[in-house]
């Protein structure tokens, strides 16, 4: 009896420490998943190839630092409007009242080609009130404050100013994106075209990449024009300059001029008559002709009766 005791007993502390080491087993486990879950997201490592693809394609994996997105895919960089430098199309409005607008024509000219600008159109109107000269001047934005500056010197009276600076970068982006794309596009029609092998797919492909290429073009030239509007700003440039008025009282002759004036005036009107009378002549011939001529008619016809 007591022979089989120990048995029972080494029984049960061999499943004790079956136990033990399947808990420790377990924690261990559980210890390097929590440590894995603390690990950054982008300290984690890449899941195993055979699920790269699927994860690829879910819709946590497109999202960036999505709560399922694992760290093997990476995420095609997002373009933003930061990394581009602000696009600015500065416009002013400007009217002076001048003390010499020759001069000061002259001034704004030199100051125009001294910062590398030029007038784009000039306008000159002149009353017997005031001389007044309209301007449009393009000059290099980053000249601009330079030559707003500049100008501040030149008037006597500051009618009206104004500037403006309008935000086109939203705009520039935009334009600039479409023609990138479209030019991607264009490149896949390219190769199409090389592996193109019947001659309806040969036009049909010609046919969308004259289309593609008229775009591209289209986009080419709205970049270009908002690319200079940006790079040079535009100062509207109006100055006058206040004529005086100067009385000029009217000179009436006295008596004695205006007698030889109406004797005058009598004697011109008399030679005036005397040759209409004389430029008559051909009349004065006719009539003496035919009178006589109808008198002797009239008295041959009374002898007849």
């Amino acid at each position: 009896m007591k022979a089989f005791l120990p048995y029972p007993l080494i029984l049960l502390l061999a499943l004790a420490a079956c136990e033990g080491s399947g808990s420790g087993q377990d924690y261990t486990e559980r210890a390097s998943e929590d440590v894995l879950y603390d690990i950054p997201m982008t300290e984690q490592p890449a899941p195993p190839m055979e699920y790269a693809e699927e994860l690829a394609f879910a819709p946590e994996a497109r999202q960036a630092g999505g709560p399922s997105g694992p760290s093997g895919v990476t995420q095609p960089p997002v373009a933003s409007s930061d990394t581009i430098q602000k696009q600015i199309i500065k416009t002013a409005s400007l009217v002076y009242e001048v003390k010499q607008l020759q001069q000061a024509q002259y001034t704004v000219d030199s100051l125009v080609k001294r910062l590398g600008g030029y007038i784009s159109s000039s306008n000159q109107n002149n009353s017997s009130q005031r001389h007044e000269l309209n301007l449009s001047l393009r000059i290099p934005s980053a000249r601009f404050d330079a030559l707003m500056q500049a100008l501040a010197a030149l008037p006597e009276r500051i009618d009206h100013q104004s500037v403006e600076a309008r935000d086109v970068t939203e705009e520039y982006i935009d334009l600039r994106s479409r023609l990138q794309t479209k030019k991607k596009v264009e490149k896949r029609y390219q190769e199409l075209l090389q592996k193109a092998n019947t001659v309806k797919e040969i036009l049909e492909v010609e046919e969308k990449l004259r289309q593609l290429q008229e775009e591209i073009e289209a986009k080419e030239g709205q970049l270009r024009y908002l690319t200079h509007q940006v790079s040079y700003s535009t100062i509207h440039l109006n100055m006058y300059e206040v004529q005086k008025f100067e009385y000029l009282p009217s000179r009436s002759p006295h008596f004695g001029q205006r007698i030889l004036g109406a004797l005058d005036g009598g004697w011109q009107l008399l030679l005036n008559l005397v040759l209409g009378l004389a430029y008559l002549w051909p009349l004065a011939l006719v009539v003496a002709v035919a009178v006589p001529g109808i008198r002797a008619y009239r008295r041959r016809r009374q002898r007849g009766h």
